[in-house]
Parts: structure tokens; C-alpha cells; sequence
């Protein structure tokens, strides 16, 4: 039987288990008209020690989509992350994605 595996597991184990990976992480925020929550998504990044790698920002009617590439966080912390910025007025929607892409050549 296939079952899932629980990406939990590796949040302390990242490089053993996926040697010669990078590990990203996707923010998606949905907000009401507010682009300020973009900065104090930003801040909340640097807090925790996280590199932006990308930001875009896009309107749908009244609502805005704001995603955030960052790296240098484990999984566990990012996860901690989107409920805090789920958690900002005006956030209508956040998830995280977890992205594991092969290292780039030196």
C-alpha cells in the first residue's frame, strides 16, 4: 500500500534525508486592499533569519495575492510562520508550499 509520507519527519533531518537538495518555501497570502501586509510579512521573514529569494504581488477585483519565495528555513519554522501571518488583520487566506529542488552546480 502507498501511503503519504508525513514531510514532518524531516524538518530536523533535511540534509541527511535529501542530500544535494535546496529546500524553499512558498508563501501565498491572500489580503483585502492593505499591500502594507507585504511589509510585515517581510519583517516577520527577517525575524526568523529567512532569505526573500522572490516577492510578487497581484490583484484579483478587491483582493490582492502576494507571494513570497524564502529560503533558509526549516519546514517546522515555516509552517509556524503561515499561521502567524494567517493570524495579520486584513488576511483573508495563507498557505505554505514546500519546494526541494536539486542544488545548483558550484
Amino acid at each position: 500500500m502507498n501511503a503519504p509520507t508525513v514531510f514532518h519527519a524531516a524538518d530536523d533531518n533535511f540534509d541527511s534525508e535529501f542530500p544535494g537538495c535546496v529546500l524553499t518555501h512558498c508563501f501565498y497570502l491572500t489580503t483585502d486592499t492593505q499591500a502594507d501586509i507585504a511589509a510585515e510579512a517581510l519583517m516577520a521573514i527577517s525575524h526568523i533569519g529567512a532569505k526573500l529569494d522572490g516577492m510578487n504581488l497581484s490583484r484579483t477585483g478587491g483582493a490582492l495575492h502576494h507571494k513570497l519565495r524564502v529560503r533558509g528555513i526549516k519546514p517546522k519554522e515555516a509552517r509556524s510562520l503561515v499561521g502567524r501571518l494567517a493570524m495579520v488583520p486584513g488576511v483573508a487566506c495563507a498557505t505554505v508550499e514546500h519546494l526541494i529542488s536539486p542544488a545548483p552546480p558550484p
